[in-house]
């Protein structure tokens, strides 16, 4: 009904290689990949003293990981709704990488999580395994949107509900953000007169009588959503829409119909 607009960065690792991919709605996209040279540039050199050897290998792959650093710079700094990073990988390398910290301090990281391969395999399984925290971050933004918008309510203040009166103000060029409920079901019905061809919209769906006595029948029905999001789209009003999986997001759907906006002004 929506595209997802959120966006995650996905970074698996492990000492010898690298992938880093987006992960925006179910798409993944893997958009680089790095491989470390360290151990095979610096084996069995001859007339190194063993001290003198391990701090080359240290030296090439803190390089390694600066490397990695710089690509998730390139890639994820100027992402639009990014919302964070989850880094993955079997063994250690990943901690360590997460240690030294050599990406851009606006990168948020949401988690650091195990997985038995890096590159595509290893992509798939950090996708699936970051769900807890993707999840977990869509209902911080979804109690603290809902909870704002009810004290809104509350006051009388910047915020309106209800099918008629949300529809009145997008119309009028009010509204600042759009709240649609994921659990909204309910269609607009238009109805015509087969008589003198009077039509009328609403959203419940019953045929009636025409005031000259023919009965009305449904000539067209729209999702009630599909029809707002449309609207809202019109007035480049933004969109969130709230889920029925957290209490919030079943308070806002069975106390305000599913239906609301902040507004910009009265």
């Amino acid at each position: 009904m929506l595209e997802a607009k959120d966006t995650y960065g996905l970074v698996v690792m492990d000492g010898r290689e690298a992938t880093i991919a987006v992960l925006k709605g179910k798409q993944t996209k893997i958009v680089r990949k790095l491989n470390s040279t360290a151990h095979s540039k610096l084996h069995g050199k001859g007339g190194q003293s063993a001290r003198r050897y391990e701090r080359l290998i240290e030296e090439s792959i803190e390089k390694y990981y600066k490397r990695i650093g710089e690509a998730m710079d390139e890639v994820f700094v100027n992402i639009k709704n990014l919302k964070g990073i989850i880094v993955g990988g079997p063994g250690p390398a990943k901690e360590d990488f997460m240690k030294l910290s050599p990406f851009n301090y606006q990168l948020k990281v949401l988690g650091v999580v195990d997985t038995g391969y890096t590159e595509e395999y290893g992509v798939r399984e950090l996708t699936e395994k970051a769900e807890p925290l993707i999840a977990e971050q869509e209902a911080v933004k979804e109690k603290v949107l809902v909870d704002r918008f009810i004290k809104e309510v509350v006051k009388d203040g910047l915020a309106t509900y209800g099918e008629r009166e949300v529809r009145e103000a997008l119309e009028k060029n009010k509204v600042e953000l759009l709240l649609l409920s994921e659990g909204l079901d309910v269609k607009r019905s238009t109805v015509e007169c087969p008589s003198c061809g009077k039509r009328e919209s609403s959203i419940t769906g019953e045929s009636k009588e025409c005031s000259c006595g023919a009965k009305m029948k449904v000539v067209e029905e729209r999702e009630l959503a599909d029809e707002l999001i449309e609207l809202a789209d019109s007035k480049n009003v933004k969109i969130e829409m709230i889920s029925t999986d957290t209490a919030e997001g079943s308070q806002f759907m069975q106390g305000f119909r599913g239906v609301g906006a902040f507004l910009r002004y009265k």
